[in-house]
């Protein structure tokens, strides 16, 4: 018989699938591999066929492109990792608790160091990390009730502002001082730290990169055309230079901040997902939506309900420093840091973290056109170096060679067959399927399974949106291959932009037919799954089948691109685009095929079945909608998707007993 209790009221928790913040740093790292190998790549190759023959200066120039991909992260990697030691020392910050002050005040700090301690150990998900515990009282917002997680891989930090230490004593802002504490644990917990880091030094790398490159190709064509006119052989094909010269200026431009809008979309979401693992800790969202509303309000109010100072310590309040217009567009077009007004948002309706963010799908789709680009210039190398191995196996050999040179030549052209594969199956999988499956289709995962869980009428993803992304994602391949300097289907050097609609259309119909079975499968596949434990195993086969429906479509378009660039630069699409419609409309019955093979297993699986209660063993009754609870005992069955229960908050240490001449107690150290 089912509980005549009342049943409490279940949120779906927003980390149960993988949140945006990991979404847009996969976006982060892809754009800049495959940006950065189209820069390399036509920086290279403008230099070098002035030295070489055009299809050896071809082959260098992706072998010297993957080099300068590699460079690019190793640079970024060993900033990152001096980052956290050069911030502490720029900003001179010391190990917490700090040891100045009197008798009195060191105590309590260790008293506030012993809670912090003990806050950490009720945190599963951080009671094993290692944090080293620092003390911000110079920094111009020291006196603010803020904190600051940083830091790189397994050395990570946890700054505290001065102003946390009043608002430890104050009892009326305990609260107020555990929603900071926790939201910086948050991004622990979440994982975000290193890759925050990471994030800040590669976009950094990057821009320096992207500007050495574009200066060089700039630099030499320039030169080129220069010589030429003194020696007095301009022609035509000088006006055409000068045209590649700007196009790689406005690429150079665009995919620069390309990478600072993605870079500053991963510092802004992040703080999303640590107000959520706050949230969750703590029970309620109130505590920090008053910290927010706190800072929001304007003028002298703002300040009414903040903690005391310290005592001893004026505040002096100064007016803004005047910031750079370069800034001020930054800050208006990518901002750092979420307003105060969309957290608030956030935490008032969780369901916002599982809708479809259409900044994350355009960019998704840019990256995808950037990685065709990339993947079919790697497709067209075998068919170059052939060329010239063929060339020159006529002209040095006869029939009359040694057998052995022969079975050497044969190794050595598998060796590079089998070479050139490898990379373009890597390029592929990295710049195509993993920003459209990993990206778009994980929320389109997410936001399927939770339209199961409520009202049709409040859907996250009804077929109008389905579209309008479908829609989005054609538009952004195909300005993604345009932005590239890399030549293609769609470029700037090749005047092709009356066929970029077309391009988008036929794009937005092969993705409606792959996201329509996508969101069918996504609202089946987690109505059966039960217990705390996510359904890693089914999103990663969802993802996998996912690939392959999706996989004939891309190639297609890649092996297109590769025969255009093999076979005539110059040449017109005009034929083009018909055989590749064609041979879109053809990959769809085998998407077909390929999602019917899943639901197959999927279903041999007990996949897409009702689900079995794990407290009494009984089957759920089979309806549309996910059921949040067992019909028959009222358990909760889908466990791992329901936010969790809040922490035990340990009580404040007691007060130390302090004599005259006696010091505190002794440091425990790091964490």
């Amino acid at each position: 018989m089912p509980s005549s209790e009342p049943r409490p009221v279940f949120q779906l928790n927003p980390l149960a699938f993988p949140v945006e913040t990991d979404m847009r740093y996969l976006l982060l790292v892809i754009a800049a591999v495959g940006t950065t190998f189209g820069l390399a790549n036509y920086a290279i190759y403008s230099v070098l066929p002035s030295f070489v023959p055009d299809s050896t200066a071809k082959g260098i120039s992706i072998i010297g492109a993957f080099v300068i991909v590699l460079l690019l992260f190793g640079i970024a990697h060993q900033r990152a990792g001096r980052a956290a030691r050069a911030l502490v020392a720029r900003e001179q910050w010391e190990l917490f608790p700090p040891p100045g002050g009197d008798a009195l005040e060191r105590a309590s700090l260790q008293r506030m160091t012993t809670h912090v301690d003990q806050v950490m150990q009720n945190l599963p998900a951080v009671a094993g990390q290692r944090l080293d515990l620092h003390w911000n009282d110079s920094s111009a917002d020291h006196l603010k009730n803020a904190g600051m997680a940083f830091g790189y891989r397994d050395r990570q930090h946890l700054c505290l502002n001065e102003g946390m230490h009043a608002a430890f004593l104050n009892a009326s802002h305990t609260k107020e001082f555990l929603s900071v504490l926790l939201h910086e644990l948050g991004h622990v917990a979440n994982r975000d730290v290193s890759r925050t880091t990471f994030s800040i030094e590669l976009g950094r790398t990057f821009t320096q990169l992207a500007a050495v490159l574009a200066t060089i190709t700039i630099g030499f064509l320039l030169f080129y055309v220069s010589r030429r006119r003194l020696n007095g052989m301009s022609d035509q094909n000088d006006v055409m230079v000068l045209g590649v010269i700007m196009q790689i200026a406005v690429s150079a431009v665009l995919i620069t901040a390309l990478i600072e809008v993605i870079r500053a979309s991963v510092l802004r979401v992040r703080e999303y997902y640590a107000d959520t693992r706050a949230r969750q800790w703590l029970g309620s969202a109130a505590p920090l939506i008053d910290g927010f509303e706190r800072r929001a309000a304007p003028g002298p109010e703002a300040s009414a309900g903040a903690p005391p100072a310290v005592p001893g310590i004026v505040v002096q309040r100064s007016s803004p420093p005047r910031r750079a217009l370069w800034q001020l567009i930054r800050d208006y077009l990518a901002p750092l840091h979420p307003s105060n007004k969309r957290r608030i948002n956030a935490l008032e309706n969780p369901s916002a973290l599982f809708e479809v963010d259409f900044l994350t799908v355009f960019v998704a789709s840019l990256l995808i056109g950037i990685g065709l680009s990339a993947s079919s210039l790697v497709f067209a190398l075998p068919f170059q170096l052939g060329d010239v191995a063929t060339v020159w196996l006529l002209h040095r050999l006869d029939v009359q060679t040694d057998s052995t040179l022969w079975y050497a030549i044969l190794a050595l052209a598998l060796l590079i067959a089998v070479a050139t594969f490898g990379a373009l199956v890597g390029l592929f999988v990295t710049l195509c399927l993993v920003p459209l499956v990993g990206t778009v289709g994980v929320m389109v995962q997410r936001a399927a399974f939770v339209d199961r869980t409520r009202p049709r009428q409040e859907s996250l993803l009804p077929l109008r949106r389905l579209l309008m992304i479908a829609l989005l994602v054609g538009s952004g391949v195909v300005l993604g291959g345009a932005i590239t300097p890399t030549p293609g289907v769609l470029s700037l050097q090749q005047n092709r932009w009356l066929l970029a609609p077309a391009f988008a259309m036929a794009w937005a119909i092969a993705l409606t037919a792959w996201l329509l079975p996508l969101r069918w499968f996504a609202g089946r596949v987690y109505r059966s799954h039960v217990g705390p434990k996510p359904p890693t195993v089914r999103r990663r086969s969802l993802a996998v089948l996912a690939s392959l429906a999706i996989t004939p479509v891309l190639l297609l378009t890649m092996v297109g691109q590769g025969a255009v660039i093999s076979a005539d630069l110059n040449a017109t699409s005009a034929g083009l685009l018909p055989s590749l419609v064609l041979g879109w409309l053809l990959s769809l019955p085998l998407s077909f095929v390929i999602w019917s093979i899943g639901a197959l297993f999927m279903w041999l699986a007990g996949w897409f079945g009702p689900a079995r209660c794990p407290a009494c063993a009984k089957t759920a009754s089979y309806t549309r909608a996910i059921t949040l609870h067992c019909t028959h005992c009222g358990e909760p069955l889908i466990a791992w998707a329901v936010t969790p229960a809040p922490i035990s908050i340990p009580p404040l240490p007691p007060l130390p007993t302090m004599q005259s001449d006696d010091a505190p107690p002794a440091l425990n150290g790091p964490y």
